[in-house]
């Protein structure tokens, strides 16, 4: 958490959490306070004598407080700048996870971070999922799909509403000790993905459904369009 106390500010991160000295996760929370600091409206309040703003550790935890998403979004462009992270995302020409993945060690940034990041400037992301143990702890749906396409409603959230052989599913079985884990890749559908999609209907697209064990942090799952070429070839 951020605190002021006599005009002094103090940032304040739970080693217990996963903060540990020089990770990735101790980044993203200290660049995250840094965001309750630089945004005015949030200083003022702590100045005010307001509460501190307290966080979960890691990246769009869940959170449904504005201030917590603002804090994320400018601790995300703080560490991948748009001028820098864009033209790299666009280099890789892979599939959207797999450049996440790539993109996350150059960053020197978490997954789940690098993952929102990712889905703001690549087009063909519709939404990443996190995962803790067998239940879902957050998702994200891309501004785009969901004022445009309408995928309002992720269906999903236990690991029992999965299809046993799905993306998602064995990335949950990998080891917890996996880091730099296999990436897993199946097809699925809108309307499996998404509520109020009508199955064979004009939303009722071919998704990409990417995921990946992130440690004892869970698996993250990103979900894309698949495009007609890649289609036919399965």
């Amino acid at each position: 958490m951020l605190v002021c106390r006599d005009r002094n500010w103090i940032i304040l991160c739970n080693c217990d959490n996963g903060n540990t000295p020089g990770s990735t996760r101790e980044r993203f929370t200290i660049a995250h306070e840094l965001g309750h600091y630089h945004i005015p409206e949030h200083r003022r309040q702590l100045i005010s004598g307001g509460r501190p703003h307290g966080s979960h550790a890691g990246a769009f935890d869940g959170a449904e407080s504005i201030e917590e998403l603002e804090a994320d979004t400018f601790a995300a462009n703080l560490l991948m700048p748009p001028a820098r992270f864009v033209p790299r995302l666009r280099s890789l020409k892979q599939p959207p996870l797999q450049s996440a993945v790539s993109l996350r060690k150059e960053f020197d940034a978490s997954l789940e971070s690098t993952a929102i990041q990712t889905m703001r400037h690549d087009s063909r992301v519709i939404a990443v999922a996190k995962w803790d143990a067998d239940a879902l702890a957050w998702h994200r749906i891309s501004e785009p799909f969901f004022r445009e396409t309408g995928y309002r409603q992720f269906k999903f959230r236990q690991q029992s509403q999965l299809q046993h052989d799905c993306a998602t599913a064995v990335a949950l079985a990998d080891s917890k000790s996996q880091f730099d884990s296999t990436i897993h890749e199946t097809v699925a559908t809108a309307a499996y993905c998404f509520g109020y999609v009508a199955a064979g209907g004009k939303r009722d697209i071919l998704l990409r459904e990417e995921a990946v064990r992130n440690g004892r942090f869970g698996v993250v799952s990103m979900f894309s369009i698949l495009n007609e070429v890649e289609a036919k070839r399965r």
